[in-house]
């Protein structure tokens, strides 16, 4: 890592005698001791650039890195300077612009550059410093730190000078800049939410551990007075002079002190421009009308082309009073606000990136192998199993005036090209919607449109339902179809990201906006089916989204049509559209009127008219009622006459809920076989095979399962299927070769009946009177009565050891015993997962786990692993899977039934033998787990830690120094949320007996631990935690210790919070009585009478605190100086202090000094220097002095009178001058008469 002296080396460069040089020659040195280990990457494998604008701000960047790496490399034409290293788990690029160049123009160059570079980089992040804008809606300071983001009036950054003057000289603004990515958007709301609920920021945490690190930063990029922050009027101009001490502080804007030093973080619209603003006037109207907040110069230049957040610490606040007082610790607020946004970011969400790079000479299998990445397996799946739309149904929808009008491309403007159906369960949307696709599609052939289509399956496996899947199925189509579009992937997918195999959602709409911009005006048309399948947040982020690309494409002049088909819910409100509601649509009663003519042809009864009416009426144009309905209805008029098929229709509820009810409750045959189906459709881990889910029934009966019997033929599983489900399950079509068929309801809402409506649980108390055992322990048993079946078939017809993946006979040997045991995969890898989903539940597995048989469980998974490091060894113990598989549950009841030093003193081995390296030196070296503790760590599993950490601790002793070495680190492969330490895991949970084992080692210095950035007994002070404090402070933590960016001390902040509890046993721990706050100077004392906590106050004048009287005036505090002066008869109103002034000297306001006059101070009484309270510069209290009596001619001890003494000051007060003249001060004691009102010389 390179030395923080390259980054300020102005601060080392000044001349120094003595062993200077030898120190300078030592520090060399080290920085070369240390480059020899530096770690150096390829350019790939970059994944954030970041730009600094300044030098100052260049270096804050640079300080806030966790690790620097060696010079990447650069491409020739790159005339960038890069810093390259790891923040908060990142690979980071950082640049600056060319020294004095700055503005839009630069600050594209630059970013354009890197990305030539750096082809892997997702996102940038322009950081620095800005001028801030406040308002009565916002009360920003200095050293607060400003983020883009999008509100109703602009999309997070304004460029305010750029547009055209129209008439009467008016200036319209123009052009709309991109909003920040989705990825940092919902990331930074993340991060705002997180700072509410924990009160503040880590921002001065992090500021601090770089000044830690690079002390000679301290200095300049520490902590600012905040008595320096200064806010003058808007129509007060800065004085002559670098800062602003020669001007008046009577101009200044008066603003109530904030009770922490903390900076603030705002949210809103940043303005951009090509110059500095320096006007007051100008920034508060640019403010007011366009909800400014802070005002740069580069931002606007990024937003465009490049996918940017602006992240602007406030140096001044943009009027004529600039100076550069408060530049660098700004600089270092925005660097450490925009690490903190770093580190909600997981760096697998960007893409994991590794190094390869194909050959550039072969773009075609470049392509080629992106096509394939886009696609995947049940891609269509959902659309092929959505059956044909009944002959001569659907057409209705071509002629409603809504769909005519969506397709009209000269419409465009009115509507956005988005159209939305929506309609109850049941009502045939997506009959609908597949028509609707492949009737436009049939109609465009020659035209040149792309029609392309994704159909939302929650029954499907994640991509089939998520958003995810559909922008990869969407681009993989329109890729496919026009191939000149494959070019973006030149230039966007790195082999690295190709290998990684993971495509966010951010980069895929990336993707999606390149190529609709590259369309050329060739009209795409869009079908997306069943938003109501999806995730509501994803539907949210999408429909905003098709918004945007609508707008986009509409300046593109690309005609984008998007039709979307849903339930009445999600709600989800769109600027733009069309609206087509399914109930009450005259076409979609006759396609029902329709189905029935067809489907009742065959009876021929006068009757049949009346039964059609009747139907159509009770089915209230719910098409899936009707279908099903036909079907009963015909088998009652086969098994009788007209009479019976009349019954059985007034039988049948109207609603679809009560009529699956009825489906299930009519026929009482094969009911165990009925739950044990629908139990394993709707529980399932993953849809399964037809022949898995006959397994899977009949696994329920292990004494009726025979494996070494010939397997069921297809024909068999699906009558089987059909029957014990009651015709609420089928069996897909194929929509590929490479797709096997699944299970899956007939219709989504079969499963809200049975699962989100409760119909499964009702259904089993009307059959058998109790309470039906959970899902997941029914699913358990099969699966274990399987995998005992599946030992009994090993015996006979497996070998007694595996062969390695390598050798040549391991794969036919899985690929047989697959086909002879069809449920065993889902079997191995679920068996445990449902038993977790059970204790969960409330069922408790320990008899389970007693007789789980580990070895035989062993043998089967890697039977099926053709990987060698997804094997487990022989003396592989179950604590291990449990852990790495983070089902904690499971993992609490086997550790509460055996011991722990007898399962941690072994170490669980993935293969032979048992592993002697202890847990550091296993971390930090080997890149499997041994361990259930380290493989729950490298597994990120939380609550598995949490287990580990807590069950039975007290037996844990034996590897408590081994634990002792991972306290202090910060770990991110610990697995612990938002990067804590365990300490700091242990503290943010309350959980204390974890909290003891961590500070039992003796590793936490608790005099600099922090916990949500600040110190741990002021973590617990605030959060009003008695037993957390009681807890540390048993341990040696510092009652007294206090941040030095807060104003509170312990006992300060818990007097405010009227916490009586926690202030006595902070005093009888040793807490100082009398101790100050470090903003405001506030004695806790006084802090308590001021917040009226009197039990406070008394019980801190039990412990000797002192009154403090003279600070108590200096901050104007009434009520404590009333209080003390009414309460405390030993308190003198003119005791002095070193500089011999009383608290008369020091107050301000009428009323203090009214209080302190009528409580007996003396007017005349002189402080070291012979002044009395009247030499004071405010018009108010001299005022008041002269009238109680106060003498208007006293001298001090340089034979100053207080007249003489304003006259000669460099910016005289001629009000305060004229009022002493009046009230008899003698005008000819003064040298300077000139300085006198005129006539008054």
């Amino acid at each position: 890592m390179s030395s923080c002296s390259e980054i300020e080396n102005s601060d080392c460069s000044s001349g120094r005698t003595g062993r200077a040089p030898k120190r300078r020659k030592l520090n060399e040195r080290n920085w070369r001791h240390e480059t020899t280990r530096v770690k150096t990457l390829s350019r790939e494998d970059y994944t954030v650039g970041w730009i600094s604008p300044l030098p100052l701000e260049f270096a804050a960047a640079q300080a806030m890195l966790d690790e620097t790496h060696g010079a990447a490399g650069k491409l020739a034409t790159d005339n960038n300077t890069y810093t390259f290293g790891i923040m908060a788990g990142h690979n980071c690029v950082i640049a600056c612009l060319p020294a004095g160049v700055y503005g839009h123009t630069s600050a594209t160059t630059v970013a354009s550059q890197m990305r030539s570079s750096f082809p892997s980089i997702r996102f940038w992040l322009l950081v620095g410093i800005g001028g801030g804008a406040p308002t009565d809606k916002a009360d920003i300071r200095l050293g607060d730190v400003v983020v883009s983001m999008p509100t109703s009036q602009s999309p997070g950054v304004i460029q305010y000078d750029y547009g055209k003057t129209i008439g009467d000289g008016v200036f319209k603004r123009t052009g709309i800049l991109n909003k920040p990515p989705k990825l940092l958007l919902t990331a930074a709301s993340k991060l705002q939410a997180q700072h509410r609920t924990e009160g503040c920021s880590r921002m001065l945490s992090l500021i601090d551990e770089m000044t830690s690190k690079c002390p000679q930063m301290g200095a300049r990029y520490g902590a600012r007075d905040p008595g320096s922050d200064v806010l003058f009027e808007a129509d007060y101009d800065h004085q002559e002079g670098d800062s602003c001490q020669n001007c008046n502080r009577s101009f200044a804007v008066t603003r109530p002190a904030r009770q922490s030093c903390a900076p603030v973080v705002h949210y809103g619209t940043i303005a951009s421009a090509n110059q500095v603003m320096r006007h007051a006037a100008v920034r508060d109207r640019l403010a007011r009308d366009l909800g400014i907040l802070c005002f740069e110069m580069e931002a606007a230049g990024l937003l465009d082309d490049f996918p940017c957040l602006t992240i602007r610490g406030i140096c001044d606040y943009a009027d004529s009073h600039k100076n550069k007082e408060w530049q660098e610790f700004a600089a270092a607020t925005a660097a450490a606000y925009a690490k903190e946004l770093l580190g909600v970011i997981a760096p697998t969400s960007l893409h994991e990136l590794q190094t390869n790079q194909l050959p550039a000479s072969d773009p075609d299998e470049h392509r080629r192998l992106c096509l394939k990445a886009l696609d995947f397996e049940r891609r269509e799946q959902r659309r092929f199993a959505i059956k044909e739309a009944f002959s001569k149904t659907c057409t209705w929808l071509l002629g409603r005036p809504e769909y005519q009008k969506w397709m009209d491309s000269r419409l465009l403007h009115e509507h956005n090209g988005f159209l939305w159906i929506k309609g109850n369960p049941g009502t045939g949307k997506s009959t609908l919607m597949k028509f609707a696709f492949e009737n436009t599609k049939q109609k465009t052939l020659d035209s040149g449109a792309i029609v392309i289509s994704f159909f939302f399956n929650a029954r499907g496996d994640e991509l089939e339902k998520s958003t995810s899947g559909m922008y990869r199925s969407l681009l993989f189509q329109l890729f496919d179809r026009l191939r000149r579009l494959q070019e973006i992937f030149d230039s966007e997918v790195s082999t690295s990201m190709l290998k990684a195999g993971r495509w966010s959602v951010e980069f895929l709409q990336h993707v999606f906006r390149l190529a609709i911009r590259n369309l050329a005006g060739q009209p795409l048309i869009c079908f997306i089916d069943a938003l109501d399948e999806c995730d509501e947040s994803e539907v949210r982020d999408m429909v905003d989204y098709f918004g945007e690309l609508g707008e986009l494409a509409a300046s593109d002049l690309v005609p984008l049509h998007v039709c979307l088909s849903s339930r009445h819910y999600p709600h989800v409100t769109f600027e733009k559209g069309l609206e087509m509601i399914m109930e009450g649509q005259k076409g979609h009663g006759q396609d029902i009127a329709h189905y029935l003519d067809r489907k009742l042809a065959s009876i021929k009864h006068r009757e049949i008219p009346e039964v059609k009416a009747e139907i159509l009426e009770k089915a209230s144009g719910i098409f899936l009622w009707v279908v099903l309905v036909v079907d009963i209805l015909k088998r009652a008029y086969d098994q009788g006459r007209m009479s019976a098929l009349r019954k059985r229709l007034r039988e049948i509820p109207p609603r679809l809920k009560e009529l699956f009810k009825d489906i299930l409750t009519r026929d009482k045959q094969n009911v165990e076989d009925l739950f044990l189906c629908l139990q394993w459709v709707l529980y399932a881990n993953r849809p399964l095979s037809p022949h898995e889910l006959f397994y899977a029934v009949q696994s329920h009966k292990e004494d009726e399962l025979d494996l070494m019997e010939p397997l069921a033929d297809d024909d068999s599983v699906c009558r089987f299927i059909l029957s014990s489900s009651k015709g609420l399950v089928e069996v897909t079509e194929e929509s590929r070769k490479t797709v096997q068929k699944t299970a899956q309801f007939i219709h989504e809402s079969v499963r809200d009946f049975l699962h989100h409506e409760g119909g499964l649980d009702e259904l089993w108390r009307d059959t058998h009177g109790s309470r039906m055992l959970p899902g997941h322990e029914v699913l358990k048993v099969c699966c274990w009565n399987y995998l005992t079946k599946a030992c009994i078939f090993k015996k006979s017809r497996l070998p007694d050891d595996i062969p390695p993946p390598w050798r040549y006979e391991a794969a036919p040997l899985k690929e047989n015993t697959s086909k002879s045991l069809p449920f065993l995969d889902y079997a191995v890898n679920n068996v445990l997962q449902h038993a977790e989903a059970a204790e969960q539940a409330g069922v408790s597995q320990t008899d389970f786990l007693a007789y789980f048989d580990a070895c035989q469980w062993k043998y089967m998974h890697n039977l099926l692993k053709l990987d060698i490091t997804a094997r487990y060894g022989r003396l592989t113990r179950l604590t291990y899977i449990l852990a790495e598989k983070n089902l904690s549950h499971l993992l609490k009841a086997t550790l509460e039934a055996s011991s722990l030093n007898a399962i941690f003193n072994n170490w669980d081995c993935r293969y032979c033998g048992s592993c002697q390296h202890p847990v550091l030196h296993t971390l930090r070296n080997r890149q499997f787990w041994d361990s259930p503790f380290l493989a729950a760590m490298a597994n990120r599993n939380e609550n598995v830690v949490r287990v580990l950490f807590t069950t039975k601790c007290t037996s844990y002793a034996a590897q408590k120094e081994d634990l002792a070495n991972l306290i202090s680190r910060r770990p991110s492969q610990l697995g612990l949320p938002r990067n804590l330490t365990i300490f700091e895991y242990a503290m943010t949970t309350r959980d204390l007996p974890l909290l003891r084992l961590v500070l039992s080692t003796g590793r936490v210095d608790l005099s600099t631990a922090r916990v949500r950035g600040k110190k741990s007994v002021m973590f617990a002070v605030e959060n009003g935690d008695r037993s957390l404090l009681m807890t540390i402070l048993d341990f040696g933590a510092n009652p007294n210790e206090r941040d030095m960016w807060t104003s509170n001390g312990p006992l300060g902040a818990t007097v405010t919070l009227k916490q009586a509890g926690i202030v006595q046993l902070l005093l009888e721990r040793g807490a100082d009585p009398s101790q100050s706050q470090l903003c405001h100077h506030l004695p806790s004392l006084q802090e308590a009478v001021m917040a009226e906590s009197w039990d406070a106050v008394d019980q801190l004048l039990s412990a000797g605190a002192n009154t403090h009287v003279h600070l108590a005036a200096c901050r104007e505090c009434v009520p404590f100086i009333q209080w003390l002066l009414h309460e405390r008869a030993d308190v003198n109103p003119d005791s002095q202090d070193s500089d011999g002034s009383t608290p008369l000297h020091y107050a301000l306001s009428v009323e203090l000094c009214d209080l302190l006059i009528d409580g007996g101070a003396d007017l005349n009484i002189r402080n070291n220097g012979g002044r009395t309270p009247i030499f004071s510069l405010n018009y108010a209290k001299i005022e008041l002095l002269l009238h109680r009596g106060a003498q208007v001619n006293i001298k001090d001890n340089n034979g100053y009178t207080p007249l003489m003494w304003i006259a000669g000051l460099e910016c005289p007060r001629p009000q305060l001058i004229r009022l002493l003249l009046d009230n008899g001060a003698n005008p000819d004691e003064c040298t300077d008469r000139a300085r006198l009102l005129p006539g008054r010389r």
